[in-house]
């Protein structure tokens, strides 16, 4: 039993994983590659989340 496991992002996200990883790796690549800073690019990424997400629930 594993006391302190979560599930993995595809399970949360179900048929929307494809998208939800796309906006995590270019909200890491802008930051990265020094193309915005990680306060700007989260407050991005989370805009795209709840854009996705539409509800409470994936």
């Amino acid at each position: 039993m594993f006391t302190n496991a979560v599930p993995r992002p595809a399970t949360a996200t179900g048929l929307k994983y494809p998208e939800v990883s796309a906006a995590f790796w270019n909200a890491t690549h802008d930051v990265l590659s020094g193309k915005t800073s990680a306060e700007d690019s989260l407050k991005k990424l989370e805009g795209k989340l709840n854009q996705v997400r539409r509800g409470k629930t994936w």
